[in-house]
């Protein structure tokens, strides 16, 4: 994981060869860092792993 200013993330997940990146205007809401994170490690997350389970074997 790479956390840069305003709300840029890096985050890889290799088990299921996942890189996320996000970027924002810089505000006082994303310089608290914690938006761009939970979107990544929440909804992004689990809907990577509803795909991966659903691909054919």
């Amino acid at each position: 994981m790479a956390s840069g200013f305003g709300g840029q993330f890096i985050w890889v997940y290799p088990p299921l060869d996942l890189v996320v990146a996000t970027t924002s205007t810089v505000s006082p809401e994303s310089s608290q860092r914690g938006q761009a994170l939970h979107l990544i490690r929440n909804p992004v997350f689990a809907a990577v792993q509803r795909r991966v389970a659903a691909e054919p074997k």
